[in-house]
Parts: C-alpha cells; sequence; structure tokens
C-alpha cells in the first residue's frame, strides 16, 4: 500500500473505495478515504448534504465514524445506501494518533486512524441505534434533563430560603404550602418574588419529567420485550426501555457474563507477572443504562433487607452474599447478577422464573434441568 496522501477538494463517487473515514463535526465533515488501489485520499472539509449525495452513487464502502450527536443519523442514512457503518471508539482512534502521529491530532489525522481503524476486523465497533430506537432514546434523555433540572432548581430554592433564615423541610414539596412558607415569611420583596419563580420553574419541569414517564410507562406495557424485563423484581419501565434502546439483538452477546461487560459492570483486569490483580469496574458502555441497573439492584437489596423479595435462590443467593461483600461490591455484584439473567431470559425466549433465577445448574431440580438457562457465572 502507498503511503502517498493526496489532498483533494471533493469525493468522487466512481473511484472503487476501500474504506472511508469520517471525523464529524457540527456542520461540515473532514474525510480521509482509501481506494482499492492503495491510494489514501483526504478531504480538509465536506458539508453533510454533499457527502450523502456522494454516497448514494457510491458502490457498497465501509465507512468508519467515532460515536457523536451526528453519528446515529448518518450511519442510518449510509445503510440505507447500502454502506457498512463501523462506530469507532474515541479511545481506539486516539491510541492510534498517539502511535502513528505522534499525538498531533486533528481532523483529518482523526478521519485517517478512523479509516485504518475501519479496516482491523478485530476491533470490536460500537452498534447504531435504530430510528425507532433514537426516539426513545429521546424521551429518555429528556426526561432525565427535567429530573436533573427540577432536582436542581428545588435545592437551589431551598439553599436560598435557608440562606435567609427560612428553613424549608424535606417532605415539604407541595406547592401551595411552600408558597404559603415563602409569603409568610420576612424576607424581602424582591427575593419572595425570585423564590416564586424558582417554585414555579420546579413544579413545571417536575411536571413534563411526570409525562414523559407515563409515556415511557405507556409504551413499555405494550412491548413484549420491556414486558419480559419488567417481570425481574427491581426492574421498572424506565429501565427496561433504556435497556431495549442499548442492548439491541441479544445475539450479539454470545456470553452470559459479555452483557455486564457490556456495561461496564464487571471488574478491571489488571493482571501481571502470572499475578492476578482484579481492578474496580471498567464503567464502559451506556452511563445511564448502567446507572439504571444499579438502581434497580438497590431497590432489590432494600425489597430483601425488608423481607418483602419473595422467597427463592435469588434471595437466598444475596443473603449469602451480604456476609462476603460491601453494600456496595453487593450492589455492584447483584446489577451484573440481573444483567446475566436478562441474557438468559432474551437468549431462551424464556419468562423470569423465580425457582431458576440465581441457582446453579447442578442444584436445579430435574424438570428444570433440561431448559436450564439461569447460570450464575
Amino acid at each position: 500500500m502507498s503511503n502517498q496522501r493526496i489532498l483533494a477538494n471533493d469525493l468522487d463517487s466512481n473511484l472503487s473505495w476501500d474504506v472511508i473515514g469520517l471525523d464529524l463535526a457540527k456542520n461540515e465533515v473532514s474525510l480521509v478515504g482509501i481506494t482499492e488501489d492503495g491510494e489514501i485520499i483526504r478531504i480538509d472539509r465536506l458539508d453533510y448534504e454533499t457527502l450523502l449525495t456522494k454516497a448514494q452513487k457510491m458502490s457498497p464502502t465501509i465507512f468508519a465514524m467515532e460515536p457523536c450527536c451526528e453519528e446515529n443519523y448518518i450511519a442510518n442514512q449510509l445503510k440505507m445506501f447500502g454502506h457498512e457503518c463501523r462506530v469507532i471508539s474515541g479511545r481506539a482512534v486516539q491510541n492510534y494518533i498517539d502511535t502513528y502521529f505522534s499525538g498531533q491530532k486533528n481532523d483529518l489525522n482523526d478521519a485517517e486512524a478512523l479509516a485504518f481503524l475501519g479496516k482491523e476486523y478485530r476491533l470490536k465497533p460500537i452498534r447504531s441505534k435504530t430510528p425507532d430506537e433514537m426516539a426513545l432514546q429521546s424521551l429518555i434523555v429528556i426526561r432525565e434533563h427535567y429530573v436533573d433540572e427540577y432536582r436542581k432548581s428545588v435545592t437551589a430554592l431551598k439553599g436560598i430560603a435557608q440562606s435567609w433564615g427560612l428553613r424549608i423541610g424535606k417532605t415539604i414539596s407541595s406547592e401551595t404550602k411552600l408558597m404559603a412558607l415563602i409569603e409568610d415569611s420576612k424576607l424581602p420583596i424582591e427575593i419572595k418574588e425570585l423564590l416564586n419563580l424558582l417554585l414555579k420553574t420546579y413544579k413545571f419541569l417536575q411536571k413534563q419529567a411526570h409525562e414523559l414517564t407515563k409515556k415511557l410507562t405507556s409504551y413499555a406495557n405494550q412491548d413484549a420485550f420491556c414486558q419480559k424485563l419488567m417481570a425481574i423484581p427491581g426492574l421498572g419501565p424506565v429501565t427496561s426501555t433504556r435497556l431495549k434502546t442499548t442492548i439491541g439483538s441479544i445475539e450479539r452477546f454470545t456470553k452470559a457474563r459479555k452483557l455486564p461487560a457490556y456495561f461496564g459492570l464487571v471488574p478491571r483486569n489488571q493482571t501481571t507477572g502470572h499475578v492476578q490483580k482484579m481492578g474496580k469496574i471498567t464503567k464502559r458502555g451506556d452511563k445511564l443504562a448502567r446507572t439504571y441497573m444499579v438502581q434497580a439492584s438497590g431497590v432489590l437489596l432494600m425489597l430483601e433487607a425488608q423481607k418483602r423479595l419473595r422467597d427463592g435462590p435469588l434471595r437466598r443467593w444475596i443473603q449469602k452474599k451480604r456476609g462476603k461483600l460491601g453494600y456496595g461490591k453487593l450492589v455492584i455484584a447483584l446489577a451484573a447478577k440481573l444483567l446475566r439473567i436478562i441474557w438468559a431470559m432474551l437468549t431462551k425466549n424464556e419468562e423470569f422464573n423465580y425457582r431458576k433465577a440465581g441457582v446453579a445448574r447442578c442444584s436445579l431440580p430435574d424438570e428444570l434441568r433440561t431448559n436450564y438457562s439461569y447460570q450464575t457465572y
């Protein structure tokens, strides 16, 4: 392959391209393509409309890009034209830049790194979301934004009020009671007006978050995937819909332990010199889905502590681990276990079964051992 780099102004759709690396920006894209003859052609700036127009006329090609806001839309458009899209992690691109470009990071070097990494089939690409998954994800992200903002608003409200000597209890959240407290206080009029405005903002954001929660609940109640997941204790409509957008096809995960690894709920391997060392969890994958799973695990532990969790192997597993692990490690271990249970249910197309969840195959009754699926490893 030639090392000569050719700088061009336009993408030639008549050439036979082997792979094209795209460094996506807000309005334009930097592009490096490698032809089947081995030529490296670099294009500094190309707008999205021109890129899609050219791609529609090209023969099937591999396009490589980093994950970003524009990535899902561009990937779906390119797939419609018959191209293959590979989404490469930013960490892999940075490692390539450090190795082959002496750390000189710019748009064209990023695009060239993506082009060469797009041909590396041992590198696991990131899955692009379908339009339906993007729509569902948008609801979840906007809801999470509303929840975060209304929590910040009520925290600011109580903090400012306390700085003026007005203490608002944690249990007081009624708009009427809060307004009465503010009006009856001896605060300056301009401060009262600002606090009332902040209160209205808080209640408005809370209402919008509740409306989106209702939409997600309605969707989950009608979706077979979400209904199957919601049968697991601790998992609700928000968690199940988020997992639906992130898991995709369960066939991508050949083993149960690969699903918690995908969400970063496994310890980092730091083995060296034949001495095995396990560090903190990797925290890879979707942060929001991992947060929801940890929250579900915490709810499950609370139900077990209150003796409200149905008796079975899963409850006995929790009781056994309580004496060995601290609370933090137990929450993570249970979250990973829930994901392994989800993998088994989806792979075997089974419903949640309290008699099988969390028990080793050798310990199952004979009638359940044949169709065993809930591994504990």
